[in-house]
């Protein structure tokens, strides 16, 4: 199958944010959930969703969520059936060596004032790859400073991934630490590949809680 002409004729970031949200069955989210999600920077989400609104496949709500039309349903369906019909083409020209993993963030909840507490990242299961791994994170936090704010998580073949450490101390001038998380691939010695990411709030209080 091909895709319909529309879909053609909009922004390959576009179709990654239709992608994404048809691979994690979402029908809305806001730009930091689609960036996330899509390993975007700021800028280039914005052009993506920019696309997708003016040609109808999104609507923005009062709290500036970005939705599904009916049109935009369609269109996540149409790019998901095509990625399946051709599987070389999709995403990254790769698709067939994509491996489909969840990042797994761990802190205490909620996080004290002033304390330095620590963020444990990893992955929710072992990877099923027959070669080595890096997964560079780059960690940023508002409300709160991280140290540091790149790690690297080392995937090795048959061997149990162990989770990697920053550590988060809140400014103490907000009741709550966004985190947001971009991943990484390296490829290589000098390509490095988009590979997803989240963000989350935790709240400060003033005493540490437990962990969650």
């Amino acid at each position: 199958m091909e895709l319909p002409a529309e879909l053609t004729r909009i922004p390959t970031g576009s179709l990654d944010v239709l992608r994404y949200m048809g691979t994690a069955g979402i029908v809305s989210g806001d730009s930091d959930r689609l960036a996330a999600g899509t390993g975007m920077s700021s800028r280039a989400i914005g052009r993506a969703i920019r696309g997708l609104v003016t040609k109808g496949f999104l609507n923005m709500d009062a709290q500036y969520v970005y939705f599904l039309t009916d049109k935009g349903t369609q269109a996540v369906q149409d790019v998901l059936a095509y990625d399946s019909a051709h599987p070389h083409e999709a995403n990254t020209g790769d698709y067939s060596q994509v491996i489909m993993q969840y990042l797994v963030a761990v802190l205490p909840r909620p996080i004290g004032g002033h304390e330095t507490s620590t963020l444990q990242v990893g992955m929710n299961s072992n990877l099923d790859t027959e070669h080595e791994l890096q997964i560079v994170l780059r960690i940023s936090a508002v409300g709160g400073s991280i140290s540091p704010a790149e790690i690297t998580l080392e995937v090795r073949p048959g061997q149990v991934m162990s989770p990697a450490e920053a550590y988060l101390t809140p400014t103490g001038l907000r009741n709550m630490v966004r985190i947001r998380i971009e991943a990484l691939q390296m490829v290589g010695m000098t390509d490095v590949h988009q590979a997803g990411g989240m963000y989350f709030d935790v709240p400060v209080a003033p005493q540490r809680g437990a962990l969650n």
